[in-house]
């Protein structure tokens, strides 16, 4: 049988590339319909797989990837101030621009116009707590869903942003990493690139040659050239290998 759970939430930051961050389930206090999570109960399902974003329970909307599901101890740096006690199930999800549920799901959440979730999940274990709080041990966590209504007062947004520049940046310099060591593997074993190859890395050249010229230019705001950090360095040593 499959259950819903509603919580509240609260959009702390909001950019335009539709990535979400949020508590959807808080450990240790009792909703508002007598039931308390307790931490590790949803363990074994998220090992399994990994929840779906849907709009509102309907199973044929869904609107968001999930990139990341876990829990969140008392104490984690994630946890927003009030649930830093408590607890609560993490979810990072990934709304889609060129989807028209995905998108306008995504920017009903970022203006505030939708402000709580909703979790469905089975129950495999719960027993009954001391004060009379049913404690729902372990679940089988099948999707999360921006909603109307709310149980849980106590779970909150995190953010629901773009991947910020110095994100993109760090991703950015693992990515020419992995590039340069992979052509410097193939340089040993061939000797010499295919005429293929070759031309790719004149184009890679040309990009990288593009982002020096950026870097060169004066910054906007102060009228100074910005220092060189990590990412340009990177983009220098494969501007080298391709000469």
């Amino acid at each position: 049988m499959i259950k819903r759970k509603s919580f509240g939430l609260h959009v702390k930051a909001a950019d335009d590339k539709g990535v979400l961050e949020a508590i959807v389930s808080v450990f240790g206090n009792r909703d508002r319909g007598g039931e308390r999570v307790v931490q590790g109960a949803y363990g074994k399902s998220l090992q399994r797989k990994l929840p779906k974003g849907v709009w509102a329970h309907d199973w044929s909307k869904p609107i968001a990837t999930t990139l990341d599901a876990r829990e969140l101890a008392p104490g984690d740096a994630l946890l927003p101030d009030e649930l830093k006690e408590l607890g609560g199930l993490y979810v990072k999800g990934q709304f889609f621009e060129e989807i028209d549920d995905s998108w306008q799901a995504f920017l009903k959440i970022k203006h505030g116009l939708i402000d709580e979730y909703s979790i469905g999940y089975s129950v495999a274990q719960e027993r009954k707590g001391d004060d009379g709080t049913l404690e729902l041990l372990e679940l089988d966590l099948f999707e999360w869903s921006p909603v109307l209504v709310g149980m849980n007062q106590l779970t909150s947004t995190l953010s629901a942003k773009d991947m910020r520049f110095a994100e993109h940046a760090e991703k950015a310099i693992g990515d020419l990493d992995e590039f340069i060591d992979r052509y410097k593997g193939l340089a040993e074993k061939r000797g010499a690139l295919s005429t293929t190859h070759h031309e790719r890395l004149k184009t890679i050249h040309g990009m990288v040659g593009d982002l020096l010229a950026l870097a060169k230019a004066p910054d906007a705001k102060s009228g100074n050239d910005p220092e060189p950090d990590t990412w340009l360095e990177m983009a220098r040593q494969l501007a080298g290998s391709a000469n």
